[in-house]
């Protein structure tokens, strides 16, 4: 086995397994909203218990196809791969990791990286919030006293709960609810230090340049002819 081949799996699988983990978040969607009806219920389930497999054999294919001394450093570089085959959240996030695979954000520069950050970022945020938002409706809503008993109340608890705002109006019950909470406390610790990483590193880059800058069209205006 050997990284090319690992690579070359990567190549052929990412597109696919992108669509695949769009189309798993839209069905958990509906598979959350649509409870009442068992049959469908039902479906929903067995559908995404197909998708579950077709990542857990990707991360098994990527893990086999890696040198056998590099096996431990491939799940190390990779935790969120390993992770999603348990926790359904990081399974949708899974989808959004698997859009770095490709060309468009692979740029080395500074303002590449910068770029494909942000990007990811906001995308990590809503599918983290959405999904944690449904998470906790689906705990909470058949709950004794539960105030998160609709999808609005769950998007408005996750959203205040994330960006660290906390009014309490709504808060969850169980156990299950309460896990969630913490996850989400600790995406939003995550999402602000990135941002702030973000805004840092491009301030910087632009007063190293400004310098640079200054010279240049001090330069040009020493070079320009005097009019007499």
């Amino acid at each position: 086995m050997s990284i090319q081949s690992r690579d070359r799996w990567e190549h052929r699988t990412t597109v696919p397994l992108a669509i695949t983990g769009m189309a798993f978040i839209v069905i958990y969607s509906i598979w959350i909203l649509t409870a009442e009806h068992p049959v469908i219920d039902s479906v929903l389930f067995g559908v995404l218990g197909v998708f579950w497999v077709l990542f857990a054999v990707d991360v098994i294919v990527r893990l086999g196809l890696s040198p056998r001394g590099q096996r431990w450093k491939f799940l190390g570089n990779n935790p969120l791969d390993v992770v999603a085959i348990v926790l359904p959240v990081f399974r949708a996030m899974h989808s959004v990791a698997l859009l770095q695979r490709l060309e468009v954000f692979r740029g080395r520069g500074g303002n590449a990286v910068r770029a494909r950050t942000v990007v990811s970022m906001f995308a990590y945020a809503l599918v983290y919030i959405w999904f944690l938002a449904l998470a906790t409706l689906r705990a909470e809503r058949d709950a004794v006293g539960a105030t998160i008993v609709s999808l609005g109340d769950a998007i408005w608890w996750a959203c205040v709960t994330v960006f660290t705002v906390g009014y309490g109006d709504v808060t969850p019950i169980t156990i299950e609810g309460r896990f969630y909470a913490v996850m989400l406390m600790i995406g939003g610790v995550v999402v602000i230090a990135v941002s702030s990483a973000v805004v840092v590193s491009l301030l910087t880059e632009r007063i190293r340049h400004q310098p640079v800058a200054d010279q240049h069209a001090q330069t040009d205006g020493a070079d320009q002819p005097s009019s007499s």
